[in-house]
């Protein structure tokens, strides 16, 4: 009888690893919080200027804003920079405030109306005769000391914030439900003055007395005729390139001494420079390039581990998991910081 034969059954052996739960549980949670810091801090750096309506992070009407707070702020901003306070002018409130309804009644979000006329319209309907006269628009702070702040933070609107031309200046806000688009938002408008002084009394005219007859000098003692200077021939300047007035033009405050740009952009103020007070406008960029930074600590450091586990399979091994998240921590904290906090035209 034939031996039986043994059936050999052939099995093949993966090589494809698989990871401990607790890799998993290491490794995984990088990934979304390294996505979201990247985007986010691509996204709050792409060319912040682009658009003429840079819009906040996280918008809602503001949780405190007053007219009384709104000139305490800028009277301190004035202060700290040895410069006297304003006053609070009525007809100045009753014009910007008739420029942040009529903002609203008609949803733009410009200097000039939609109808091509100037801010200076809502002085001269508000009854103020200026000899200069200014404008600072805000939308998306969230309380008063927040606007001036973030007027602050832009050179054009510091500018007239610490002019020392003007002696008064008034505010006026008022809420929209959504406000070119961007959702509920307080819109805040300064309206900054020097008015026209009344025209003097006339002089009393003084009573007339007798004059002496000049009598002439000898020739000796007669001047010189003096001699004709030659024209001076005028220097011109050195024309500059378009491209770099229209930039020079925009950086400009809003002032009744200058046509308004009827396109000029509006500027994003990032959390941080808020908390700066004013005093540090390139703490927004400081921050973008310490989250630029981290990140790319990150990516250095654990390219190869990423690889690996990608295409080969080896094990995660984070030798320094503190560490690690002390890095993405604080490129979180800064993409926090680099978000807007409001905008200022």
């Amino acid at each position: 009888m034939p031996a039986k034969r043994k059936k050999i059954t052939k099995t093949t052996k993966s090589h494809k690893k698989q990871h401990p739960k607790h890799f998993l549980k290491v490794y995984w949670p990088y990934i979304p919080i390294l996505a979201v810091v990247t985007f986010g801090m691509f996204f709050s750096n792409v060319n912040p200027k682009s658009s003429q309506h840079n819009q906040p992070a996280t918008l809602a009407y503001a949780t405190e804003m007053g007219t009384g707070a709104l000139l305490n702020s800028t009277n301190a901003q004035r202060s700290s920079n040895g410069l006297g306070a304003l006053t609070l002018n009525s007809k100045l409130n009753a014009s910007a405030q008739a420029k942040a309804n009529d903002m609203v009644a008609r949803d733009y979000w410009a200097h000039n109306t939609p109808d091509g006329k100037e801010p200076w319209v809502f002085f001269d309907a508000a009854g103020y005769v200026y000899q200069k006269a200014g404008e600072n628009l805000a939308y998306g702070f969230s309380s008063s000391d927040a606007t001036v702040i973030g007027w602050m933070n832009s050179p054009s609107h510091r500018a007239n914030i610490l002019d020392t031309g003007y002696t008064e200046v008034g505010f006026g806000f008022a809420n929209s439900a959504n406000f070119v688009g961007t959702g509920q938002e307080t819109i805040v408008v300064a309206h900054y003055g020097k008015p026209v002084t009344p025209a003097p009394a006339p002089a009393a005219t003084p009573t007339s007395t007798p004059v002496s007859k000049p009598q002439s000098l000898p020739a000796s003692t007669q001047a010189a005729p003096t001699e004709t200077p030659a024209p001076v021939e005028e220097v011109k300047e050195e024309e500059k390139e378009p491209e770099k007035l229209a930039e020079d033009r925009y950086n400009q405050p809003v002032t009744s001494d200058t046509p308004v740009p009827d396109e000029k952009p509006s500027t994003s103020i990032t959390r941080l420079q808020r908390l700066t007070g004013g005093d540090a406008p390139w703490s927004a960029f400081a921050v973008s390039a310490i989250a630029f930074t981290m990140v790319a600590v990150w990516l250095l450091k654990h390219a190869v581990l990423v690889k690996r586990y990608f295409w080969a399979g080896e094990h995660f091994a984070a030798h320094h998991p503190v560490l690690d998240l002390v890095v993405v921590s604080v490129a979180a904290l800064a993409v926090y910081l680099s978000q807007s906090s409001g905008v200022v035209l």
